[in-house]
């Protein structure tokens, strides 16, 4: 059901994943992060 309502996969925090890239050299702001399934294994960001 989550695939197909496009919503973020379990196991994948869009807080830590914000956090981090955040905190990457050169990142001033992080904004409008969209996280999907593209099928039952494979995740895009």
């Amino acid at each position: 059901m989550n695939l197909v309502l496009d919503a973020v996969p379990e196991g994948i925090d869009p807080d830590e994943v914000k956090a981090y890239l955040a905190g990457q050299p050169g990142v001033v702001e992080v904004h409008d992060l969209p996280i999907w399934s593209m099928s039952t294994t494979d995740t895009a960001l």
